[in-house]
Parts: structure tokens; C-alpha cells; sequence
């Protein structure tokens, strides 16, 4: 028979047995790994939701941007309507014939490169400016209004500070 003098509090447990301090460290082990697995999780969801907020917020500057542009072109639809309605009412008062028949001797004489910004007509004569991309086209141009009779004048020609264009100044006149 064997006996055992150490104390009950300082004996061996049984193999059935389980101390209460290695419960409560195992307890506080497994609480401290589920919380620092949560928060590296939840880190990672913070990480993926900024990187998708801050797209937004480029994204959100773009569509600014792009909404500016749509105004200033709305702007810019307006005022060509306004120049049309403007040209429309002068192609109605024409009471000589001189406006229209100009009109369509510009259409049959118009290259590819040259483009109009302004028309204006007074008695007898017609201010058309505008710009092209290169000076031959704008020479044939006005060589063929002077084939149709018409003296037409350079009141200004120059290249553009912003673009690589000629704008140019006709006058035009008719030749009866």
C-alpha cells in the first residue's frame, strides 16, 4: 500500500482530472486568438472598403469633370443655334437674291480643311470668317468665289495661339 503525505492541493491529479488555472489560461488563449483573428479580418474589410471608397471618390471627380464639359458644350449647341437663327432670319430678309446665290457658291466652293464661324452680310458685302487647317485650301477656296465672280479680300489672316489653325477674314463682294 502505498500513502501519499503531500498535501491535496499539491498532489498529482488523476488522468480524469483538470485544473481550473489551465482551463481559465486556455479560455483566455482561445478569447485573445479569436479576437485577433476578428480584427485582422475586419482590418482587411476596412482596407478593402477604403480602396473601393477612394475609386469612388476619383471616379466621382471624373463624372464632375466630364459634367462640366457637357455644360460648356450645351453652352456652346446654344450659341451655334443662336448663329443659325441668326443666319436663318438674314437668308429670309434677302430680297435681291445676293445672299442665297453667295450662300450657294460658297457650299459648291467650300474645300474639305476650311471652316466657318461667322457670316455676316451688309449691302453688298459679306464678312465670312472662320479657319482652316492649311493655307492651299483656303488659296482654291477663294479662287473659285473669284471664278464666280465675286471679289473677295483678306482682311486678316493669322495662325492660332491655341491650335494649329489659320483663322482668317473675307470680305466678299459681288461683281455685276
Amino acid at each position: 500500500m502505498k500513502i501519499n503525505l503531500l498535501p491535496a492541493e499539491k498532489r498529482p491529479l488523476r488522468s480524469n482530472q483538470i485544473r481550473w488555472e489551465f482551463v481559465i489560461l486556455l479560455i483566455t488563449f482561445l478569447g485573445f486568438t479569436a479576437i485577433t483573428a476578428f480584427s485582422f479580418l475586419e482590418r482587411s474589410n476596412l482596407d478593402s472598403l477604403q480602396h473601393e471608397f477612394d475609386g469612388l471618390v476619383q471616379y466621382r471627380s471624373i463624372l464632375q469633370l466630364q459634367r462640366a464639359r457637357a455644360e460648356e458644350m450645351q453652352a456652346e449647341v446654344s450659341a451655334i443655334k443662336a448663329e443659325h437663327a441668326r443666319m436663318t432670319k438674314i437668308l429670309k430678309k434677302s430680297e435681291d437674291g445676293f445672299t442665297i446665290s453667295l450662300l450657294d457658291q460658297i457650299q459648291a466652293s467650300v474645300m474639305q480643311d476650311i471652316y466657318f464661324e461667322r457670316f455676316v452680310k451688309s449691302t453688298s458685302v459679306v464678312e465670312l470668317r472662320g479657319y482652316t487647317e492649311n493655307l492651299t485650301s483656303l488659296t482654291q477656296f477663294i479662287q473659285r468665289l473669284e471664278d464666280f465672280g465675286n471679289g473677295t479680300r483678306i482682311r486678316d489672316l493669322r495662325h492660332d495661339e491655341r491650335h494649329p489653325f489659320l483663322r482668317f477674314y473675307l470680305e466678299i463682294e459681288r461683281r455685276r
